[in-house]
This record gives structure tokens, C-alpha cells and sequence, in this order.
């Protein structure tokens, strides 16, 4: 009885003892919150370059927030690794001083082989120090997930002939580059945007029915409908707030009360009928006809 009465207040010490938070974690961005006056750039090589995704969240942000001037800035070069972007830090990006810098880097870094811990520590030096730097400067990163490499793609274009350790390990090495970013991006309390899940699922969904869906026919840069998923993947992961507007109408002691995002004015009616002028404080996201997918 002695025993299990000196267990029973272990136990509930134990249980009802807050738990101790280890000195130095760090909370993750969890909103982009861009406000009047305020500077995102797109860090990246080509597949930023080819200005669709951050075209297409530049345009959500006009038609969301159309009274805010928001810059944006594409930062983009084609073939550029992270070293590569380092190098032309100061004018592309901290020249800008940007509230928030998007990174898309890594495709290039893996130089399209099998995983080489060689290769991998330049693309975590490169990595670490953009990160470095951009803390440095007040600007918040995002670091995002290289893309996908499409094998099935490339196999269907019949160019460049095969190349077994690109062709069935390259789009493995980029899951690895993208959970290495993942855990940086929460030891330095972060942003962070998953860029390969999305296109990696919708790929394998739609292959379900049609063995040759690709979103990315050169098996590296994703097309409209691609880009698509990835613009959207940067307002999910990032808490963008995507509701147009909202109309509530309730009718009460004989009258309408009618609210809703935007201005309401010549409310009428009775308890059978009622007719009211609403103008929105934004529009939906347009996208273009390429991208109807």
C-alpha cells in the first residue's frame, strides 16, 4: 500500500506539472500580412523567372486588396543555384528592402544526379547564409520547397537520352533538399511554403486516369496549371486570408438588417421580398485562360 500511494502522487506530479518549454524554439510565420507600402520579392532561378506564380499571387493581391499598394519584386534568373543568388543579394533583394522574401531554390543545386553529400553541403551553405543575410537586413523569409522533377515527363519528351540516376532519384533528392529547408525554416522560426506535395499529389491523382498527366512537360518548369498550385500553395501555407466578401440579411421586427464585406445602401423590403446595391471591397482572382485547369 506504501508503494502504490508514493507512485499514485509521483504520477500526479508528473501530470499536473506544467511542461517545461526548451530555451531558444522559436513560433513559425504563420501569416503573410502585407500591408500598404510594403515589398515581397520572389527570390528563385527559372521556374520564378518564368514570372506565372508570382504573377499570379501578385494578381490576388491587387484584386483582394485593391486599395493597397503592395510592391512586388521577381528575382528570378534562370540557372542560378543558391550561391548563385547570393552573389547578387544586395541587388535584387536587399536594394528592395523587402518585409518578406519568397526563396525558390534547389533544382539547379542537385545538378539533376543521385543524392552527393558534396553537392548538398554547397546548397546548405548557400542556403544558410541567403537566410543569414535576410535576417540581417529585418526582411522575414519564406523559404519554399524545390519543386518537382517530373521523370515521367522526361521520359515522354525522348530528349536528352536517359539518364538512370537523374531519371529515378533526382525527384527523391529534391524531397530531401525540401525537408532539410522545412527544418531550418522552424529552428529559425520562419515562414515556410511545400511547393513539391502539392504538385507530387495532383500528379499522382490525375494519373490515376490518365498515365500520361503531367503539370510540368519539360519535367522541371511547371506550366500554368502548375504554377497555379503553387501560387495557391504560398497563400495556403502562409495564411492569406482568401474569402471575396460576405452578405448576411436577417430580417427582424419587421425591417432588414443586411451586412457584409463592402458598402450596402438601399436596403427594401418586407417579409416576403427584398432588394438591396452591394459593392465589394474586392474581386475573385482572375486567372488566364491557360491556366483553366
Amino acid at each position: 500500500m506504501r508503494h502504490l500511494t508514493l507512485s499514485a502522487i509521483v504520477l500526479t506530479t508528473l501530470i499536473s506539472s506544467p511542461r517545461a518549454q526548451s530555451p531558444g524554439l522559436r513560433t513559425t510565420v504563420a501569416k503573410l500580412e502585407l500591408q500598404a507600402d510594403d515589398t515581397l520579392v520572389f527570390l528563385g532561378d527559372s521556374i520564378t523567372h518564368q514570372c506565372l506564380y508570382t504573377q499570379y499571387v501578385e494578381d490576388f493581391f491587387y484584386t483582394r486588396y485593391p486599395q493597397q499598394k503592395i510592391h512586388f519584386h521577381n528575382a528570378g534568373v534562370s540557372g542560378d543555384k543558391a550561391a548563385d543568388a547570393l552573389a547578387r543579394f544586395e541587388r535584387d533583394v536587399a536594394e528592395y528592402k523587402p518585409k518578406y522574401v519568397t526563396i525558390l531554390l534547389g533544382m539547379n543545386d542537385g545538378s539533376y544526379t543521385g543524392f552527393e553529400p558534396a553537392i548538398f553541403a554547397r546548397y546548405e551553405q548557400g542556403m544558410t547564409e541567403i537566410l543569414d543575410r535576410l535576417e540581417a537586413i529585418g526582411s522575414t523569409a519564406i523559404p519554399m520547397t524545390p519543386t518537382m522533377f517530373d521523370s515521367r515527363a522526361m521520359a515522354l519528351r525522348a530528349r536528352g537520352g536517359s539518364n538512370e540516376r537523374r531519371d529515378n532519384y533526382y525527384n527523391a533528392v529534391l524531397a530531401f533538399y525540401g525537408a532539410w529547408l522545412r527544418d531550418q525554416a522552424q529552428n529559425r522560426g520562419l515562414g515556410f511554403v511545400d511547393m513539391y506535395g502539392p504538385l507530387n499529389a495532383h500528379t499522382i491523382e490525375q494519373r490515376k486516369t490518365d498515365p500520361k498527366f503531367t503539370l510540368i512537360k519539360d519535367a522541371v518548369h511547371p506550366g500554368a496549371n502548375g504554377q497555379v498550385v503553387m501560387a495557391f500553395a504560398i497563400l495556403q501555407d502562409m495564411g492569406v486570408e482568401r474569402s471575396v466578401s460576405a452578405i448576411n440579411a436577417v430580417f427582424q421586427r419587421g425591417k432588414w438588417k443586411v451586412t457584409g464585406k463592402g458598402k450596402i445602401s438601399e436596403v427594401e423590403g418586407d417579409a416576403t421580398s427584398l432588394s438591396f446595391s452591394f459593392k465589394a471591397n474586392s474581386l475573385p482572382w482572375v486567372l488566364p485562360p491557360d491556366a483553366a485547369l
